[in-house]
């Protein structure tokens, strides 16, 4: 079976469902075979943005 296709999404907006409902203005989110891997502030770590990556335009209010 084929390795799950990596996406790779930064500059975005997160609202995450912790427990501390941590939010971040601009961050990345690395997903795989439909499980997120990765999220946070900032840029994707560089070992994820190899893969297909998406980058949004910044945020304005």
């Amino acid at each position: 079976m084929a390795a799950a296709r990596r996406i790779v999404i930064e500059n975005c907006a997160i609202a995450t469902v912790d427990a501390d409902d941590t939010e971040y203005a601009s961050g990345h989110i690395v997903v795989a075979g439909g499980r997120i891997e990765s999220l946070g502030a900032g840029k994707a770590p560089r070992t994820w943005r190899t893969s297909y990556a998406v980058s949004t335009p910044p945020a304005t209010s």
